[in-house]
């Protein structure tokens, strides 16, 4: 349960990052959490 987080966040990169072991999209913070550095258009 401790890594249920963990395990999610790398099946979505493994789905939209170019290289899920270097993430450009989503970042950890180690202790903090993660980030989501993509942008953000208007349709």
């Amino acid at each position: 349960f401790d890594r249920s987080i963990d395990n999610q966040v790398s099946r979505l990169r493994k789905k939209i990052e170019e290289d899920p072991k270097n993430p450009s999209i989503i970042l950890t913070h180690w202790g903090g959490g993660y980030s989501l550095t993509a942008e953000v258009y208007s349709s």
